[in-house]
């Protein structure tokens, strides 16, 4: 059966505390959420990236509890400092979707930077200030 996505925005995401979240329904339709940045070209690529590591995840048959669990799991690392504070939970090579998120995040610098001609390190910067 085809996935259904339901793309949105939102002042600031209640599941965590990053700017993109996804999340599949009961209905098996799935969420794909950013903040709204001051600039909407930063929204539009963290929705990229959202979009495109949902699209690799269900390709590799990775659940999306199992990606909850690790988040989780590297919040806790991350309180008791285990991990550094500013880290990405898919960043840390034993993520189960390191190699998607890693892919998803290729694609929104090459967006960022040769579609939108906006600096990746300013972007970052937007996005840490955000957060």
């Amino acid at each position: 059966m085809p996935a259904h996505y339901i793309v949105s925005t939102a002042p600031r995401l209640l599941r965590n505390n990053g700017v993109g979240d996804y999340y599949e329904s009961a209905d098996g339709s799935w969420n794909i959420l950013a903040s709204e940045m001051k600039n909407p070209r930063h929204t539009d690529l963290i929705l990229t990236h959202e979009f495109i590591e949902v699209l690799l995840i269900r390709a590799a048959g990775i659940p999306e509890p199992v990606i909850d669990a690790w988040d989780a799991y590297f919040e806790v690392l991350r309180k008791y400092g285990l991990v550094d504070k500013d880290a990405e939970p898919g960043d840390d090579p034993r993520a189960p979707y390191y190699k998607q998120h890693q892919m998803a995040t290729k694609i929104e610098k090459l967006m960022c930077e040769e579609g939108f001609e906006i600096d990746w390190d300013d972007y970052g910067d937007a996005v840490d200030e955000f957060e």
